[in-house]
């Protein structure tokens, strides 16, 4: 049976293309071209009612954070597949971290150029073409002038990570955050997670910044994570410090982490025992990284 591939396109009868071609209409009207050349249906947001059950529904235009909570997640209702085509959105920017937070099961965040490949694709699958994932994992070091830094690691909730320390870390939201801005939220939900918060300015008990974490690895085995073919890429931070007291103040478990067992364990000590997935590798590079730091800044 055919996909049923549907476009509806918020704001378009309102007639905004009358005006300035700006980006993201230009992208709402390549979709426009692309479904009606395959004979699929194209909607403005007043015919929402008219997507039939188990569609593909691509969404595009002026949609807002209220038009996605009240207007689009229903659709979910009727079994549909929701895409959404940020590119395609005047209201990108205030609308992605709305998004973000449904990005784990409900949506998929596309750009036009998914659409293209997917559409023109023979057989219909979440992709045109076969892709890995792509995850980040963090090594967060204090005491780094001695010579057996403390690192921070804890005990996940995962079957397979059951007796295993693991380092802070998960999968990138899609078109949504770099690398690097993955890999600090990540950081935050699991080990800087404020319990008691009222609300998302004080989610977490400390904020990082990406810029703090440095890249040292990139492991990629396509044996390395049972959940399929996971591109992970390390990253390291080395507090000052001046500044490693309030971060060791600052930890508190939050999502996949066994209450209690956050904490910087010295690192001779985490290498004797067991350590989750290729942690350990990671854990081992970003510390060459730091004696090789300190190496150099004993030579100036």
């Amino acid at each position: 049976m055919a996909e049923k591939f549907v476009l509806v396109t918020f704001g378009r009868q309102q007639e905004f293309f009358a005006q300035d071609q700006s980006p993201w209409k230009n992208q709402v009207l390549e979709l426009e071209k692309l479904l009606l050349l395959r004979n699929h249906s194209v909607f403005d947001d007043t015919a929402l009612d008219q997507v039939e059950p188990d569609s593909i529904v691509f969404i595009a235009g002026n949609m807002t954070c209220k038009d996605f909570l009240k207007r689009c997640l229903p659709l979910l209702e009727r079994k549909v597949t929701l895409c959404v085509v940020v590119d395609a959105l005047q209201y990108r920017t205030q609308v992605l971290p709305t998004l973000a937070n449904f990005t784990d099961h409900d949506i998929q965040l596309l750009v036009t150029g998914s659409v293209r490949t997917l559409l023109a694709a023979k057989r219909h699958v979440r992709s045109a073409f076969s892709k890995a994932d792509n995850s980040m994992t963090n090594a967060i070091f204090v005491d780094i002038d001695s010579d057996d830094p403390l690192v921070l690691t804890f005990f996940g909730t995962k079957e397979e990570e059951v007796g295993c320390l693991l380092l802070p870390g998960g999968f990138i939201i899609p078109f949504v955050e770099t690398l690097k801005q993955g890999c600090a939220r990540e950081t935050m939900e699991e080990c800087f997670f404020n319990q008691n918060a009222s609300g998302e300015h004080d989610k977490f008990t400390l904020l990082i910044d990406p810029a703090w974490l440095e890249l040292i690895d990139e492991r990629s085995d396509i044996a390395r994570d049972e959940r399929g073919h996971v591109i992970d890429h390390g990253y390291a931070w080395y507090v000052p410090k001046e500044e490693q007291d309030k971060v060791i103040a600052a930890v508190s478990e939050g999502i996949e982490v066994v209450p209690g067992t956050a904490k910087f364990r010295r690192v001779s000590e985490v290498l004797k025992g067991d350590i989750a997935y290729d942690h350990r590798d990671l854990i081992v590079g970003a510390l060459k990284r730091l004696n090789e730091k300190k190496a150099l800044a004993r030579l100036k």
